[in-house]
């Protein structure tokens, strides 16, 4: 049976909901039903403190004491799944709304005052900056090997750990949902970038050599045991919490193509549209933490290393910039930069490692009154310059 200091996470939770739902009681009561607070955000309470207190549960605490992947599915929990739903739940109006009748003027000022700052174009960016590096750092001192132990040494120590996870990301998510329609294309680039600090920690566990935190070495049977635990939580950490900064962002994008919708019927994408553009770009930004780019054109039986040779055999830097050839900076032509991402060669021709062969080869019978001139480049030779090309990414 779970004694007292166990159950102090999930009586805090409860406490939270006492009071919120006080609050909204009373701000229904003295302002009419969904003017402070709607009952989606009651909704989006109640799913946010449901999480919270699934990863305070006394059996969770107990698994997480035993072994570090049920440990980062409490911080998964607390860090990426209940904090978006309680920024966006109206949590604080209902809490200023539950306060005793003769503070809640001053209360109701204060709050009023700090949406304005919160949500001022001005300073919304400096908001969101500060309110990311505070998360950010929060979640890193706190899986440093000496803190992180300290937690499993002490129920107060964890209760801490796991308070400053919650305040800090509800800041987080609270200042980013609150910034102005023009701002959703920024603040789904600040869901985007506050995902990679979890991504690269979860990427450190499953990739270090060793174990990290003593306490969990000292308790498994083995040191390889130990070690595929840590492996194992760096993969929830990474994707699991991954997949709900991806989900956060295809809202936003998605709210953000809607709101243009509205606005702007003659050019609306639709409802469905939508949805599958914002998943879209998400995926791709999800994507983007990845090597460099990679190019999709293989020229087959082209060699870059041989085509670099040969663009420096023919002089073709002193018509076009190249990236990696040296002196290449010429204006004549247009520059050659990422040309491995481009769609068309001469703004016309599709880029193809066939059409790129062939205009390299014969540029005027490509297209009739180029500047290009005919170099008089071999087939072989043109596969090679078009691999180089390709791979400018």
């Amino acid at each position: 049976m779970a004694d007292a200091g166990q159950l102090g996470g999930v009586v805090a939770v409860g406490a939270v909901a006492a009071v919120y739902r006080h609050g909204v009681a009373r701000a229904w009561a003295d302002a009419g039903r969904g003017r402070v607070v709607r009952p989606r955000q009651v909704a989006c309470a109640a799913g946010g403190l449901v999480a919270a207190a699934i990863a305070v549960l006394p059996a969770v605490d107990a698994a997480a004491d035993r072994g570090l992947v049920a440990h980062m599915v409490q911080h998964v929990l607390l860090l990426a799944v209940a904090p978006p739903l309680l920024a966006v739940s109206g949590l604080l109006p209902a809490i200023v709304w539950a306060l005793p009748a003769r503070w809640q003027p001053r209360a109701r000022a204060a709050w009023r005052h700090g949406v304005r700052l919160q949500s001022d174009d001005g300073r919304w960016f400096a908001w969101v900056a500060a309110t990311f590096v505070v998360m950010a750092a929060t979640m890193w001192v706190w899986h440093a090997p000496v803190l992180y132990d300290a937690t499993l040494r002490s129920l107060t120590v964890h209760a801490l750990e796991h308070a400053t996870f919650v305040v800090t990301s509800t800041a987080f998510w609270w200042v980013v949902a609150a910034g102005r329609r023009s701002r959703r294309g920024a603040a789904t680039f600040a869901v985007f970038a506050a995902g990679l600090p979890g991504t690269a920690l979860g990427a450190a566990m499953l990739l270090a050599p060793n174990v990290w935190y003593p306490a969990y070495a000292a308790r498994a049977s083995s040191t390889s045991a130990a070690l595929a635990d840590q492996q194992l939580a760096g993969v929830v950490m990474w994707a699991v919490a991954g997949l709900v900064y991806v989900v956060a962002a295809a809202v936003l994008v998605w709210s953000w193509l809607a709101d243009a919708d509205r606005r702007f019927p003659s050019r609306a994408v639709g409802g469905l549209g939508a949805v599958v553009v914002a998943l879209g770009l998400t995926v791709t930004l999800a994507g983007c933490g990845g090597n460099s780019f990679t190019p999709t054109r293989v020229v087959q039986g082209g060699d870059a290393d041989v085509g670099h040779r040969l663009i420096e055999k023919y002089d073709c830097g002193r018509c076009h910039t190249i990236p990696g050839i040296k002196g290449a900076d010429g204006l004549v032509g247009p520059p050659l930069i990422k040309f491995g991402r481009r769609s068309y060669i001469a703004g016309q021709l599709q880029n193809t490692p066939d059409n790129l062969i062939r205009w390299v080869r014969h540029p005027r019978q490509v297209e009739p009154g180029t500047d290009m001139p005919d170099l008089g480049v071999s087939t072989v030779e043109a596969r090679s310059i078009a691999a180089y090309l390709e791979s400018l990414g």
